[in-house]
């Protein structure tokens, strides 16, 4: 079973949107 590009930049995309959420919400802090 072969991946698509599209899904695994959205997967990326998405950790990188939880990731840069989580270090703004610790920045405020």
């Amino acid at each position: 079973m072969r991946i698509n590009l599209t899904a695994i930049s959205f997967i990326i995309a998405f950790l990188l949107l939880s990731l840069g959420a989580v270090i703004t919400s610790n920045t405020l802090w």
